[in-house]
């Protein structure tokens, strides 16, 4: 089996209401559980970069470099299991309204706005969700 190492990147969104959007996953790495927008940094391609071109690619929405503020500056998940390492950023930016729309509906089932009460449980989040939730709370209502 092929050992994998790859550079991820993902943004948090947060609307005016103090909610952040999540896509539940389907038919992809972390199957069924809710992350932020994001994926796999390209080769020459900054992590800023890569994270505008995906939330595009996943969401419609867009996004240019100065909205992007540094969330979570690295966070590491092996899959022993899988033979995958990852090494990820995570940014974040706030905006009033957004109406994101499933652009890849082989890897996303939904998007959805969640705040501090009805945020999806430990189990039901990808790694780098559980790696920048405590910190995500201080901006969640």
């Amino acid at each position: 089996m092929e050992n994998i190492i790859r550079v991820v990147c993902g943004l948090c969104i947060v609307n005016k209401y103090g909610k952040v959007l999540m896509g539940k996953r389907i038919n992809s790495y972390a199957a069924n559980t809710w992350c932020s927008p994001g994926g796999v940094v390209e080769f020459l391609e900054t992590t800023k970069d890569a994270c505008i071109r995906e939330i595009f690619e996943e969401t419609g929405l867009k996004f240019q470099p100065e909205d992007l503020s540094l969330f979570c500056d690295q966070y590491e998940h092996i899959d022993k299991k899988e033979n995958k390492h990852f090494v990820g950023t995570t940014y974040i930016t706030f905006v009033d309204t957004a109406r994101p729309q499933i652009m890849e509906p082989e890897k996303c089932a939904e998007w959805k706005w969640f705040g501090k009460a009805d945020f999806p449980k430990d189990e039901e989040l990808t790694w780098p969700a559980l790696a920048y939730k405590d910190k995500l709370f201080k901006y969640l209502k």
